[in-house]
């Protein structure tokens, strides 16, 4: 089944679930927006001939393996043609305290795992 297939049935057999992880999508994308700022003083940006960064935007997804039980990261390709991706599991039953979301979001995606798995395959392979 593909993934706009899971999604789809996610959302027509699963409503409830699937509505809290909307709600969660969207606190962990405020988290991540809240995240970035934090970061310009760390690392080298985009400019300049010290970047370090990835230029590859990390989207959140779905994670619809059942096995799955904690969010997980997958780097993109170096020419970016999808972005990286943060993946939520699905069949949690609790995503956990939302102040967790902070130590996690950084952890996966900025600066953790993003920064070290795309920054290396973007500026350094």
């Amino acid at each position: 089944m593909q993934l706009f297939s899971k999604i789809l049935a996610a959302r027509e057999f699963c409503p409830v679930r699937y509505a809290a992880m909307q709600h969660w999508f969207e606190f962990s994308r405020s988290t991540l927006s809240q995240l970035e700022p934090k970061l310009l003083r760390m690392f080298h940006w985009p400019l300049g001939p010290l970047k370090t960064t990835p230029v590859c935007p990390v989207a959140i997804a779905i994670d619809f393996m059942p096995t799955t039980s904690a969010q997980t990261y997958t780097s993109s390709f170096r020419s970016c043609k999808q972005p990286a991706m943060y993946r939520i599991p699905f069949f949690l039953d609790r995503m956990g305290p939302k102040y967790s979301e902070w130590t996690t979001s950084a952890h996966e995606a900025r600066p953790g795992h993003h920064l070290q798995s795309q920054g290396h395959v973007e500026n350094f392979l």
